[in-house]
Parts: C-alpha cells; structure tokens; sequence
C-alpha cells in the first residue's frame, strides 16, 4: 500500500497568559491509502488540533507533515504558515466534516454543495444531487440549513465534504448529532 501522509515529530504548542500549553507533543504516524483511522481521547486531548493541522487548517509548530497529492507523484511536505498555499493544499487535497456543520445558512442544501464543488474546480450538479440521494435528502435540496434538523445538517456536511472526491476525507466528532 502506498504512503498516503506521514507525520514526523508534529508538535503544536499554544502560548497562553498561564504558560505554554502542548496540544500536540511530539506526533508521528504513517496513513496508507485506503486506510480508515480513527483517534480516541478525552475533551482537551488535541484530536481537533491534530485533525486541523492534517488539513492544514492550522500550522504546526514543529515537526514535518508529508503528503502524497493529487497533483504530485510522491509525497510533499505541507505548506504552512502561508494561507494561500494552505488553502490551495485544502482545496485539491481535503475534505472536511467539521464537528457544527459550517454549512451557508443563505445557500440551499444542494448549493451548499455546488460551492465547494465550485471552488474546487469539479461543478457536477449530477453528482451533488447523487451525493444527496446517498446520504437520504434528495427530497431536501431546496431548503435552507436552518430549515432541516441538526443530524440533516451534519448528512449535508458529509455528503458535501466528499463532493470535491478529495484524496483524504476527516471528521470531527461526525456523528455527534446523528
């Protein structure tokens, strides 16, 4: 199985007015494609953090974070620090199921969907719509976030974190509300 990501010595240390707190102490870890991987820990244990520097929503302060794209042949390290590079990385690379949705609330399920499509390069009304039909809303598309339940939002959430088809899908705390 190939490399899919590789986490070298990952530190992620937060200075507070109290002193300095290590979320993330000295992390390494191999990911092949296709594996499933699932992180277990109490409230405050750095699961959230370790999956925002994964999707490089967030840079490390230490440590190297490696990465086998969709736009290379082998593995790259993770750009940090710049948000335009980070950004660019999310977006050919990562999918997202955020732990309170973060769907527009002035956009319809189906355009919820659309967007990140968008700006992914990869509109396929087709597929949104396939991807709604998965995860049991089909009927739902017209309607506002704000107008369907809570374990819907977090359904829209999935089906549009892997609208873009990206190489590595994460969830936080995704089937908390279903």
């Amino acid at each position: 199985m190939n490399k899919l990501l590789q986490m070298e010595n990952l530190e992620r240390y937060y200075e507070t007015p109290a002193g300095v707190v290590k979320a993330l102490d000295g992390v390494s870890f191999t990911i092949h494609e296709g594996e499933r991987v699932i992180l277990l820990g109490p409230s405050g244990s750095g699961k959230t953090t370790l999956l925002n520097c994964l999707s490089a929503l967030d840079s490390p302060t230490g440590g190297e974070y490696t990465f086998m794209s969709n736009q290379t042949e082998g593995l790259d390290v993770v750009p940090r620090n710049n948000s335009e590079k980070m950004t660019s990385f999310r977006r050919e690379n990562i999918g997202y199921v955020f732990q309170f949705f973060n769907l527009l609330q002035d956009l319809t399920v189906l355009e919820n969907i659309l967007l990140i499509q968008e700006l992914a390069g990869k509109k396929d009304p087709a597929r949104a719509k396939e991807l709604l039909k998965l995860v049991g809303l089909e009927a739902e598309d017209d309607r506002f976030p704000g107008e369907i339940s809570g374990g819907q939002q977090q359904r829209v959430a999935i089906a549009r974190s892997i609208a873009k088809r990206p190489t590595l899908l994460l969830g936080d705390e995704l089937t908390g509300n279903l």
